[in-house]
């Protein structure tokens, strides 16, 4: 099984590019380390992002808010794993 043709593949079953699949995986996993009682920079990085700028630019980009703006919502936010 070829790369494109897996990535072909998983766009049919899914709807969605593998890419993209992984970039929301990386969020729940951060939004998962940060229940946990990680800070936002180790639990981003721990998810696979390269750095925190990385992660703030993916998480504007997918949810249209910047992670600073939802953590000072914090007492109207609550993650749930």
């Amino acid at each position: 099984l070829s790369i494109p043709r897996l990535a072909q593949l998983f766009k049919q079953q899914t709807g969605i590019p593998i890419r993209r699949y992984r970039l929301w995986h990386r969020l729940y996993l951060t939004a998962q380390n940060v229940g946990l009682g990680k800070n936002l920079t180790d639990a981003a990085i721990d998810a696979g992002f390269t750095d925190s700028s990385h992660f703030a630019h993916t998480f504007r980009a997918m949810l249209g808010m910047t992670p600073s703006y939802v953590l000072s919502q914090i007492n109207k936010t609550r993650i749930i794993i």
